[in-house]
């Protein structure tokens, strides 16, 4: 039996950070839209680190879907640098080593890749 797909997201002010939990078979669209509604949400979401747990998902997320995130994304910035730490929890070594595959599209992303929440969150609190 799949499980369905359903992500959702928390703002958490006090740490300037986003926390999007991902579950079930990845839909990419739906994942998307979701990003950019809550980063649309924000004034300024690339002040914003970013947690991705993805340790509850199957799948992958197609890579045309985040080219065109990625297009969104870099309209919405404008000509702003920024410098931001992204943690991807994943559920497996495969997908550790895959979370690197995207950073060409985020290059002012700093991104690492963990298998434990714990682990993520103590990266995201350190300084940068």
């Amino acid at each position: 039996m799949t499980v369905p797909f359903k992500v959702t997201s928390r703002i958490d002010e006090d740490r300037k950070r986003i926390v999007f939990k991902i579950a079930g078979y990845i839909d990419s669209d739906a994942l998307i839209a979701n990003w950019i509604d809550t980063y649309a949400s924000l004034a300024e979401p690339w002040a914003y680190d970013r947690l991705f747990d993805y340790r509850r998902a199957d799948g992958l997320v197609d890579f045309g879907a985040l080219e065109q995130f990625s297009a969104w994304w870099h309209d919405r910035l404008g000509n702003r640098t920024y410098a931001s730490k992204v943690a991807v929890v994943v559920n497996n070594p495969l997908d550790q080593v895959r979370v690197n595959t995207v950073a060409a599209l985020f290059p002012y992303d700093r991104r690492e890749a963990f298998m434990s929440i714990h682990e993520a969150e103590n990266w995201l609190d350190k300084a940068p």
